[in-house]
């Protein structure tokens, strides 16, 4: 076996290695939340103190209930969950995809998205539209089309108004129920474009990433109490 090589079946051996790479695994965060509106950013330094609190304290065990309420009363918890799965939206409606360069646009236009975040209503959609292709071909990402930009904002907003009206309920109660990832996959599409291809099921996983795993937002909590 050369120098390269692991042995599986000699696992200790390598106990160290193994270590160090979830420990860097865990330690690395989502760009976005790197990128986050001051306000939101706030909201989403309390939410990781008040989970890691709550873990600590029960060694590990998480009542889910009482860690939604600590959620709820945050300030802008349901604003914040709402801004993350827009970016997630967002990246089926632009073609020339860069992530990072969405979180700044988006972060960029902040008062305007948060118009549509906290009302969702299709009369909006254009104005927003408008701004974000704008910012987004500033920066030489061109050749983009205002239509799909405008099919993932309506998508995002029939989704979010058939949560809070046929459904009636909100982010923050509605994505801590779910306990297996499939389950969650499938739910998700009713606030994504309707067409079924490989960057709207990024997407969507992508959302799942941001908000399933202890180092991003660990909002998911039936999800990430079942390991």
């Amino acid at each position: 076996m050369s120098s390269l090589e692991i042995d599986l079946r000699n696992r200790d051996k390598y106990e160290n290695v193994i270590r160090a790479i979830d420990e860097y695994g865990l330690s690395i965060k989502e760009s976005i939340f790197e990128n986050l509106p001051s306000e939101l950013m706030v909201t989403y330094q309390r939410i990781r103190e008040i989970y890691v609190q709550e873990v600590t304290r029960d060694r590990g065990r998480v009542d889910v209930d009482s860690l939604i309420q600590l959620y709820m009363n945050v300030p802008k918890t349901e604003e914040l969950l709402r801004y993350l799965l827009l970016a997630t939206v967002l990246f089926t409606g632009f073609q020339n995809l860069r992530n990072e360069l969405i979180y700044r646009v988006m972060m960029k236009n902040y008062e305007a998205i948060s118009r549509v975040i906290t009302n969702p209503s299709y009369s909006l959609i254009s104005d927003i539209s408008i701004k974000l292709l704008s910012d987004y071909e500033n920066e030489r990402a061109k050749r983009e089309s205002i239509q799909d930009i405008n099919e993932a904002m309506h998508s995002f907003i029939y989704g979010l108004r058939k949560l809070t009206k046929s459904y009636g309920t909100t982010l923050i109660k509605w994505l801590p129920k779910f306990r297996n990832i499939e389950a969650f996959e499938r739910a998700l599409p009713i606030f994504y474009p309707p067409k079924v291809n490989e960057r709207r099921r990024r997407a969507i996983r992508t959302f799942i990433r941001w908000v399933s795993h202890e180092t991003n937002l660990p909002i998911a909590l039936g999800i990430l109490t079942r390991g």
